[in-house]
């Protein structure tokens, strides 16, 4: 019985041995997981920001367990550090798996804009994103492991919208069919989807026409558009006075107000309002 319970022990001791020498085996072979930046996919955009989410692949080779305790970045244009951040994730990477790790971005473009004048005209610009993973391992301990990726991505503006003309079509004692010329330019490179506009437009203080039109109208990338508002002029219910002003070769005082909505003509854009509000002085072509 002696002899039996002493070989048991021998096994035991072997076996825990093993296990020991099979564990300092791994120990010794741990190595840093991979890290990759596997895709940039543009998650939000509208005239004021643009956001990005940076898709970071991490394989742990181990045949042990590691820890992602965070990481750290820096979004570089021009060559120049625009905006940095640090954030604390913990996320377990199993043995000899892979995960993905989110690294969510937002860029305010009038930022951009004040700080680098020269991407103001242009359609597009470079970045740099620089990341550090912030990892904790067996017998490495602590450790840091850089990466770093480059791209391009769209600049947007807000379009502009002016009054070019307002020309006279028809004119009778009665009534006159006229119509209001707004010059739309899309600055952008993708083009935009006029949805619908709402106006007021007021001549030497009388209101000359309200109305909204819903008509959508599809305006190309970098480009100027001519948007055409009918206008039907009722004397009976203005006066002579508005017969004698248009009939006439004299400036005219005009106030447009309203709005014009605008989307992307992908569904990416978000939809904005442009406000219409202008004054000034102008005369009607014949």
């Amino acid at each position: 019985m002696k002899q039996r319970s002493y070989f048991t022990f021998i096994i035991i001791i072997l076996t825990l041995l093993s296990l020991a020498c099979s564990t300092l085996r791994e120990l010794a072979n741990v190595q840093k997981p991979l890290v990759t930046l596997d895709k940039m996919q543009i998650t939000g955009l509208s005239f004021e920001n643009i956001s990005f989410k940076f898709d970071v692949g991490v394989d742990n080779p181990n045949n042990l367990s590691v820890k992602l305790a965070g990481f750290e970045y820096d979004f570089q244009l021009n060559d120049q550090s625009f905006i940095q951040g640090k954030q604390q994730q913990d996320v377990l990477i199993e043995a000899q798996s892979k995960s993905t790790v989110d690294v969510p971005i937002t860029l305010e473009y009038s930022n951009i804009y004040s700080n680098y004048k020269n991407l103001e005209n242009l359609d597009s610009s470079s970045y740099q994103l620089n990341l550090g993973l912030f990892f904790d391992i067996p017998v490495l301990g602590k450790t840091k492991i850089p990466v770093t990726t480059k791209g391009n991505f769209p600049l947007i503006k807000l379009p502009s919208i002016k009054i070019s003309s307002l020309k006279l079509n028809n004119l009778n004692f009665t009534s006159a069919n006229l119509t209001l010329n707004l010059n739309f330019n899309n600055p952008n490179p993708i083009g935009l989807v006029l949805n619908n506009i709402d106006y007021t437009l007021t001549v030497n203080g009388n209101n000359w026409i309200s109305g909204a039109s819903e008509k959508s109208q599809r305006i190309n990338k970098s480009s100027a558009n001519i948007l055409e508002i009918p206008i039907q002029l009722n004397f009976m219910q203005l006066g002579q006075t508005a017969y004698s002003i248009i009939s006439g070769n004299s400036m005219l005082e005009y106030t447009l107000n309203g709005f014009v909505n605008i989307g992307g003509d992908n569904s990416l854009l978000q939809n904005r309002d442009i406000s219409l509000n202008q004054s000034g002085v102008l005369q009607i072509t014949k």
